[in-house]
């Protein structure tokens, strides 16, 4: 467990000379990253089972996954919501400092994410396969989102320093950002509601509007904080973007592994807004 920790802390400190380096380091970054989250895996089940009287190892073992499912559950929610809310805080600080003009156009700019993201969550379901499960929906989505952080973050990456940036040019990377979280979030909110029992649907509402407002949270204070702690600018804007691209990874790792087999077309769809399950008009 503790080599496990090790390398992953290794994975996370090469993020940072990947920042100003190739992509190559930056994949690299995630492989150790990963690997050490995978040894950790391995370790964590046999060691909880002699942490005490093994006649309660199972009892360990049980709360054990019941922690994993429960972040299973809610990390993808967390996750999407906290790639949506990054930029919508960083583009105005990084891009929108300064005159009124300014300021004006990094608003308009940053609609670019907002309108995909509807745009999307309107026409996805009728442009993707109708036999796709939400799964399947989920991973594409998240799959766009780290095409386009990952771009961006390069883009930046090889940008001159002493060359200014047009907030316009980060239009196409918000738009297909925006398309992939408006694929992921009604797919994925699906997802959660389709595996808890009728009975429970309210309580599975309220962990889906909890992950909203964490993720919410979450994306504002970690755009602020990691601005902060680099300084800003063009370089802090960099390190965001790679951050939340590692997270857009986790959100797709974890929807892989996670249920929603069952085809979209005949499965219930999750009205976010609503707070219930509703039948999907297409079916």
């Amino acid at each position: 467990a503790v080599a496990g920790l090790a390398v992953c802390a290794v994975g996370a400190a090469l993020f940072y000379p990947a920042a100003a380096s190739v992509y190559a380091l930056f994949l690299f970054a995630l492989f150790v990253l990963a690997g050490g989250i995978t040894i950790l895996q391995v370790a964590a089940n046999p060691y909880v089972t002699v942490l005490g009287p093994p006649a309660t190892a199972s009892s360990r073992l049980n709360l054990t996954q019941a922690l994993n499912s429960f972040g299973t559950f809610v990390g993808p929610p967390v996750g999407g919501y906290l790639i949506l809310f990054g930029p919508l805080v960083l583009v105005p600080v990084v891009f929108g400092a300064g005159d009124a003009g300014g300021v004006m156009r990094a608003g308009l700019v940053v609609t670019a994410l907002p309108a995909g993201f509807g745009l999307a969550a309107v026409f996805g379901a009728r442009l993707l396969p109708r036999h796709w499960s939400h799964r399947a929906r989920c991973l594409v989505g998240a799959v766009l989102c780290v095409v386009a952080l990952a771009g961006q973050t390069v883009a930046l990456a090889l940008l001159p320093r002493s060359l200014a940036i047009s907030p316009e040019s980060l239009v196409p990377g918000l738009a297909v950002l925006g398309i992939g979280l408006g694929l992921f979030t009604p797919a994925n909110n699906a997802m959660v509601m389709g595996a808890i029992p009728p009975g429970s649907s309210g309580m599975g509402g309220g962990l889906v509007n909890m992950g909203r407002g964490l993720g919410t949270s979450l994306g504002v204070a970690v755009v602020t904080l990691t601005l902060h702690v680099t300084g800003g600018g063009l370089g802090g804007a960099q390190w965001v973007l790679g951050l939340l691209g590692v997270v857009a990874v986790l959100v797709a790792a974890t929807a892989w592994h996670s249920g929603g087999g069952q085809p979209a077309s005949t499965a219930a769809t999750w009205s976010g807004d609503s707070g219930s399950p509703s039948a999907d008009p297409q079916a």
